[in-house]
């Protein structure tokens, strides 16, 4: 997961650390835990971040593509 924003740096840290923390107290067996991850775009990352929603919605696959037949 990638957190930007118009922030600064240390609001950005401190929201990194609080996700990062809660997240230790799940058990991840069997599944790959998200690594957390300050982005570079900045102030400009809402933006991209809701232009690619339409473009995610309307190219990306669909939930039943990766469903084998009669189980979905």
């Amino acid at each position: 997961m990638i957190v930007d924003g118009a922030a600064g740096t240390l609001l950005l840290d401190g929201l990194i650390e609080a996700v990062r923390t809660p997240l230790g107290n799940y058990s991840w067996q069997g599944i790959m835990r998200p690594e957390i991850i300050p982005g570079a775009i900045g102030r400009d990352a809402k933006v991209i971040g809701a232009a690619y929603l339409p473009l995610h919605a309307n190219f990306a696959p669909g939930h039943a593509s990766f469903l084998k037949p009669g189980r979905g």
